[in-house]
């Protein structure tokens, strides 16, 4: 039976019209839900930490309540030995010593676009916590966006990179540009300038030979860098001796003009595996991977096969063996991470699986 048939024309029009509007603002409250995903995506971030001394592994995950440092005992036993504070985020976590994990709570980059950027009105402070009473210590409060920490050992000076860093109260007046500084910081908590880069921030930042000198990724016109020169350069492998900041030395293959994207140095300094692109000629889908390379002789070895998905800040070496994040993207374009051990003799990857691993399913 066809019930329209027996309203009359005038319910019949706004029975239609009722129905019509129903949908619309269904249709509605469905684009902005799916348009507005949330800021990440739960879980492991990618951010992880494998102690030097032992197995011990420290990583973050993203949880409704904010992000979360776990220690994952040696007998695989995971417990949280820290919470941020509330629209905080925690990055490039570290181990010191025997019982203390250091990292970086921040409020991350600021929201504006690149050139808008307002740096000084963002936080960073430096955390360490110990891990057997949770006791924690700030070793630093500063404006700006500290990217990367690393320490040598436990009583050496830390190591701080990021991008207009600053211990003053009050932000600096007038527009800054965008630069990038490395700093040491003692025991009295006071910053000292290693050295600054403009437009450029390093990458992969690692220490060798006893913490004298630091290694990194840079493009090859980070000395005078310019519109015109971004579009050319070449991402290459530099190293730094701290006493000396101005004089870097390149490391990887001067010759080549393909991109490295991240590396990690072996237990000999000479020995180095980076992350490049294989099929550089290629003008779409390029394809990434790791492959061997001796500092000293210059030259490339073998191609590993890994993975290609490889998230470049998170390579780590660890006791011979390869330590990686892959990312992927969920339904809503966020990323997402999975932690992989490598072992470089057998030649096979296993999954390490972190807390709230149900929100990462690869």
């Amino acid at each position: 039976m066809n019930i329209l048939k027996e309203v009359p024309y005038i319910r019949k029009r706004w029975i239609i019209f009722a129905v019509l509007f129903l949908i619309a603002v269904g249709l509605f409250f469905w684009f902005i839900g799916s348009s507005r995903a949330p800021e990440e995506a739960l879980g492991f971030t990618g951010e992880y930490a494998i102690s030097e001394n032992d197995d011990r592994l420290a990583y973050v995950i993203n949880t409704d309540k904010g992000h979360e440092v776990y220690v994952r005992s040696e007998d695989q036993k995971d417990e949280m030995i820290y919470q941020s504070e509330e629209q905080m985020e925690i990055t490039t976590p570290l181990f010191t010593g025997d019982n203390q994990v250091m990292f970086v709570e921040t409020t991350g980059a600021p929201d504006e676009p690149p050139g808008e950027q307002k740096f000084q009105q963002v936080f960073s402070n430096i955390i360490s916590v110990d891990i057997e009473n949770a006791n924690t210590s700030v070793l630093l409060e500063a404006r700006g966006w500290i990217t990367t920490i690393l320490q040598e050992n436990p009583d050496g000076p830390i190591i701080v990179d990021g991008v207009l860093v600053s211990t003053e109260e009050e932000p600096e007046t007038g527009f800054q540009s965008y630069e990038s500084s490395l700093f040491t910081l003692d025991s009295d908590k006071e910053l000292e300038r290693i050295h600054t880069f403009d437009a450029y921030s390093p990458g992969s930042l690692q220490l060798v030979d006893n913490g004298d000198k630091l290694r990194m990724v840079l493009p090859d016109d980070y000395e005078g860098v310019s519109p015109e020169s971004m579009f050319e350069a070449t991402d290459r492998i530099y190293e730094m001796d701290i006493e000396q900041p101005d004089q870097l030395e390149v490391l990887s293959k001067e010759s080549s003009d393909v991109p490295i994207s991240s590396f990690i140095t072996l237990d000999d300094n000479n020995e180095l595996i980076y992350q490049t692109i294989m099929n550089w000629e290629a003008d779409e889908n390029y394809e990434y991977d790791l492959v061997e390379y001796d500092a000293a002789a210059k030259e490339e070895g073998s191609r590993l096969y890994v993975d290609g998905d490889i998230w470049p800040s998170s390579l780590q070496y660890h006791d011979g063996d390869i330590y990686y994040a892959k990312r992927t993207r969920d339904s809503m374009s966020r990323n997402k991470f999975a932690l992989y051990h490598y072992d470089r003799h057998a030649e096979k990857k296993r999954r390490l699986p972190c807390q709230n691993d149900k929100y990462s399913e690869f």
